[in-house]
């Protein structure tokens, strides 16, 4: 169900990669996943006012899972997460 954007109180974007390569450069990487989205999200007319947070968090894992190759795990972790937080809209009426 779609957020109305007069709803939308903040909006953080994160980025993640996997473990394949150095912290430094998965910190790097993650942080330019979270940008590409943010320029995207700009040519959609995204309510760019809310934004507090772009960020790289590296590898942070999602998935760890015995069931799930290595690489499937890998290609899971390699994500960007849009956090959108909603205003409280509280509907009270008053009848006197």
């Amino acid at each position: 169900m779609p957020i109305p954007r007069e709803n939308i109180f903040s909006i953080s974007i994160i980025g993640f990669t996997d473990d394949t390569s150095t912290i430094e450069a998965n910190d790097i990487l993650s942080e330019n996943r979270a940008a590409s989205v943010l320029l995207i999200l700009k040519n959609f007319d995204f309510p760019m006012h809310r934004l507090v947070e772009i960020s790289g968090k590296g590898i942070v894992p999602l998935v760890e899972s015995s069931k799930k190759s290595p690489e499937e795990q890998r290609k899971y972790n390699r994500r960007v997460e849009i956090v959108i937080e909603q205003q409280q809209v509280s509907k009270s009426r008053l009848t006197i």
